[in-house]
């Protein structure tokens, strides 16, 4: 982990600490400070693979009184490090609940730590060493590369297991962190969903011209992300939108195939754009620019096979008079039974 990413994880807990969300926890699984008791317990003492902690307790006045409507922050942590974080509220009863999956989590001793700001606690659980998980493949993308500041920033990724099959890894928290250069600016942690993913809107006019960085992370997986806001149209020409979506499968054999660039660009050498199947070249492609869309005509492409297209450097020129760099995304046809997701539109962008 790089310097900046532990800066990041750092800043986030410090974060958290302020706001009452974390804060250093006593032995005991019960604590009282002030005149109120908080509890904190997980269902279970040890875990199996992809089972679901619920993490229960409860906030009380003396030893009797519930104290209901009260923000309950909990951490995550092994070793000492934090891993995830939670925040509920208590109920009626003084009770709260937060549950969280052990699918995205390294075997050993976890620790729960709850924090009511007048009352702190903590409890552990293991994780078994024989459900040692897969490695997993964490990906973040904004939906552009350069935004004015009237534009919301849209930011998506997945938590993918690191296999074959590349099952999603659903219900894990996502921490994330925006920086304007070397500063911090905001953090969110979505969760993930049944298919993994999870999002970010960054809203209109709260974010002022500059380059910006998203930090991902999920327990031992980061990535990261980087955009612009600029009040005018600034740097290279870059590509924004894929057609069809980078890493898509059940792609229509006859699909359209297009990028479509952040800026206005002019042609300048499209001779190099190229489709092709495990380095052979397709014979019979052609590119043209329809406005800031760049389309690229081919023949009919197999069943069930994976393309890469690309568009290498110097292939536009944008309103900055700055050439493209080179850019490509791969994608999958689907098989002749008709089998795979459809390929749609999305803002993923490949790799060159």
């Amino acid at each position: 982990m790089d310097v900046k990413r532990i800066g990041f994880l750092l800043l986030f807990i410090a974060a958290l600490i302020v706001a009452g969300l974390a804060g250093n926890a006593n032995d005991n699984l019960m604590a009282a400070n002030g005149g109120f008791t908080l509890t904190v317990d997980t269902d279970k003492q040890s875990y199996d693979r992809s089972e679901t902690v619920s993490v229960t307790g409860a906030l009380l006045e003396g030893a009797e009184t519930p104290v209901s409507d009260v923000s309950i922050g909990l951490v995550l942590l092994k070793d000492g490090a934090a891993v995830a974080f939670g925040q509920t509220i208590t109920g009626y009863a003084g009770q709260y609940l937060w549950q969280f999956s052990t699918s995205a989590l390294e075997p050993g001793t976890y620790t729960i730590a709850a924090t009511a700001n007048v009352a702190r606690a903590e409890t552990s659980f293991t994780l078994k060493e024989e459900t040692t998980p897969e490695g997993y493949i964490l990906t973040i993308q904004t939906d552009r590369l350069i935004y004015s500041p009237a534009r919301a920033v849209e930011v998506s990724g997945a938590l993918l297991e690191n296999n074959e099959v590349q099952n999603p890894v659903p219900d894990v928290a996502i921490g994330l962190a925006l920086y304007l250069g070397s500063k911090p600016v905001a953090f969110k942690q979505p969760t993930t969903d049944a298919k993994g993913a999870f999002a970010w809107t960054i809203p209109a006019e709260t974010l002022e011209p500059g380059d910006y960085m998203v930090y991902a992370t999920a327990n031992v997986t980061g990535a990261e992300a980087a955009f612009k806001v600029s009040t005018g149209a600034t740097g290279r020409p870059e590509i924004e939108i894929y057609k069809p979506a980078a890493n898509a499968v059940g792609v229509a054999t006859d699909a359209q195939i297009s990028a479509t660039f952040n800026m206005d660009v002019t042609a300048h050498d499209l001779t190099g754009v190229k489709i092709d199947n495990d380095g052979k070249e397709l014979t019979g492609v052609s590119a043209k620019l329809s406005g800031r869309v760049l389309e690229i005509s081919h023949p009919v492409l197999k069943a069930g096979t994976v393309y890469r297209v690309s568009i290498p450097g110097g292939a536009v020129k944008g309103e900055t008079d700055l050439l493209n760099e080179g850019a490509g995304w791969i994608f999958e046809t689907k098989s002749s039974n008709g089998s795979g997701d459809s390929g749609g539109d999305n803002n993923d962008c490949g790799s060159p």
